[in-house]
C-alpha cells in the first residue's frame, strides 16, 4: 500500500514524516526525492522546518516549485499550530504563552520581538511584531515596543523574543533591558506581565527566574 493509499484508509497520523513528504512532492520518484530531502536536513523535522526553499532546490528531484511547495507546507503548519489555540488565548501561565506563539517561533532563524497586548483579564487582545532580524537583545526604543500597548489600551503586556542558536538561556543584555522595561512599563501604566525567550527546544521565563525585576 503505498502512501497516498494509507493516508485515504488510516488517516495521515499513520504516515511518516518522509511519506508525507512524498505526498507534497509528488511524481513517480516522490520517495525517493523524499529520502534525499530527509537526508539532506540529517532526518530532523526540526531542521525542515528551518531550511530555506534556495536550498532545497539544490536536491535533485527537487527544483524550485517543490521546494516552494514544501516551504509552503512548512509555514501553514506553523500557523495552523499557533491559530488552533484560539486567536484570544487567556494566559494563566508562561507555558500558555509557549504553547501559543512557540510553535512559530522555535524554528525561526533571524530573531523575532512580538508583544503580547493583555487585557485586565489575561485575555490576548493583539499580537504586535516588534521587530524582526538583527539582534533583539539590544531591543527596540521602549517608545516603539510600548507605543501599539498605549494606541489599543492595552492593560498589560507579554514580551517574547526567540533565539536562533536554540539555547533559550537569556544573555545579561536580555536581562538589562527587560529592567529597563518593565521600569518603563510602571511609568505609563502598563504592566509586563513577562518575557519570555523561546529556544529550539523549549522556553525560558524572566519572571521565574527574575521575579525581583517585576
Amino acid at each position: 500500500m503505498n502512501p497516498r493509499e494509507r493516508l485515504l484508509y488510516f488517516g495521515a497520523d499513520s504516515l511518516t514524516t518522509q511519506e508525507l513528504l512524498s505526498l507534497i512532492i509528488g511524481g513517480k520518484d516522490a520517495i525517493t526525492v523524499a529520502e534525499s530531502v530527509m537526508s539532506y536536513v540529517t532526518d530532523s523535522v526540526g531542521d525542515l522546518a528551518r531550511v530555506y526553499p534556495s536550498e532545497l532546490e539544490t536536491i535533485e528531484g527537487v527544483g524550485i516549485n517543490k521546494a516552494c511547495a514544501i516551504a509552503a507546507t512548512i509555514e501553514l503548519a506553523k500557523r495552523l499550530n499557533t491559530d488552533c489555540n484560539t486567536n484570544r488565548p487567556h494566559i494563566r501561565t508562561s507555558s500558555d504563552v509557549y504553547d501559543f506563539i512557540g510553535p512559530k517561533l522555535m524554528h525561526e532563524k533571524q530573531e523575532h520581538l512580538i508583544a503580547l497586548l493583555m487585557n485586565s483579564k489575561g485575555i490576548v487582545e493583539s499580537t504586535e511584531i516588534i521587530t524582526k532580524g538583527g539582534l533583539c537583545s539590544s531591543y527596540a526604543d521602549p517608545r516603539e515596543i510600548f507605543s501599539p500597548a498605549i494606541r489599543k489600551a492595552a492593560a498589560g503586556i507579554i514580551l517574547i523574543h526567540n533565539h536562533p542558536s536554540g539555547d533559550p538561556s537569556p544573555s545579561s543584555d536580555d536581562i538589562a533591558s527587560t529592567k529597563t522595561l518593565v521600569e518603563a512599563g510602571k511609568i505609563l501604566g502598563i504592566k509586563v506581565v513577562d518575557h519570555i525567550v523561546i529556544g529550539r527546544n523549549g522556553y525560558h521565563s524572566m519572571r521565574t527566574s527574575n521575579d525581583d525585576i517585576f
